[in-house]
């Protein structure tokens, strides 16, 4: 009896030992950091544009140490340096002109291979926006064998009038929460780019109802201004102080950003010339597992 007594509590004790482990395929995701940088070029083709081409020479100088980038108003034809960029083999650029339209100016620049691409264009414009083929565009990144994460850059209509504001917050809006719907497989998401719009508007607070988002500097920084556009110390940007710029994470449950560090980016003058009229935003964002034993979607 008390043989049989022993086997049954070391049978008990190996079953629940057994059922604390990890099942097959349920490891622990691996945490992984990138460095990120969005930055509108300010690239408006001549005679608008001013000193392309010195610019664009000293930003294709300027630009390393990014993991992956995205660039709006990359119109003009002196964005060409660009391409040659050491270091991202990987690049996605929406080019393609249309019926006295150019470009949308979005180029997407990555050190992780690009798997898959899309472009949804933004139908309703006002202004000088109407010769521009503005939307959004979508790439999918493989950044390790077990780890794809989804990446959509923008640049959403200019101006503060009223049709503006409502373009931007039942058009623009909609484009972007339709195309990330409809690429959705459950990998982690960025959002990055030209927003044109302040975090209290309604545009801006519509797309976090659309698309819950975390917008890093906000969370990182409260209170900081984080001014992308700053006439006190960029003489390209007119009269105008305003954070228009984001990196937004898209709200995961099993994946979670931890900010290591965000600010400004490329706000100094390179041999005496600022690159834009915008600043940069640059982040370094480890993304973590949210639950312990949450799988890898």
């Amino acid at each position: 009896m008390a043989r049989r007594h022993t086997v049954s509590i070391l049978i008990g004790l190996l079953t629940m030992g057994l059922a604390l482990m990890p099942a097959a395929g349920r490891a622990e995701p691996e945490p992984i950091s990138f460095r990120v940088l969005t930055y509108n070029t300010w690239g408006l083709p001549s005679p608008i544009g001013r000193h392309l081409q010195p610019r664009f020479e000293r930003l294709a100088e300027s630009l390393d140490g990014f993991d992956w980038m995205t660039l709006q108003e990359t119109f003009s034809r002196h964005a060409t340096p660009l391409k040659s960029l050491k270091g991202y083999p990987h690049q996605a650029w929406q080019s393609d002109s249309g019926a006295f339209k150019i470009s949308s100016g979005l180029a997407t620049f990555s050190r992780y291979p690009i798997i898959e691409r899309d472009y949804a264009e933004f139908k309703t414009s006002t202004d000088m926006d109407r010769f521009s083929r503005k939307g959004v565009l979508f790439t999918r990144l493989q950044v390790r064998p077990d780890l794809i994460v989804d990446l959509y850059n923008t640049h959403y209509q200019a101006q503060d009038f009223p049709e503006a504001e409502g373009i931007r917050r039942l058009e623009d809006n909609q484009v972007m929460a339709d195309l990330v719907k409809r690429h959705d497989k459950g990998y982690p998401t960025f959002l990055q780019g030209d927003f044109n719009c302040h975090d209290f508007e309604s545009a801006y607070q519509d797309l976090m109802r659309r698309l819950p988002l975390h917008d890093l500097w906000a969370e990182a920084r409260p209170g900081d201004p984080g001014y992308t556009v700053d006439a006190g110390r960029n003489p390209f940007s007119g009269n105008d102080h305003e954070r228009i710029d984001y990196l937004f994470f898209k709200d995961h449950p099993h994946w979670q950003t931890q900010v290591d560090h965000i600010a400004l980016a490329l706000t100094a003058p390179v041999r005496g010339l600022f690159l834009s009229d915008h600043f940069g935003v640059q982040a370094r964002i480890h993304l973590v597992p949210r639950l312990t034993g949450a799988t890898r979607p």
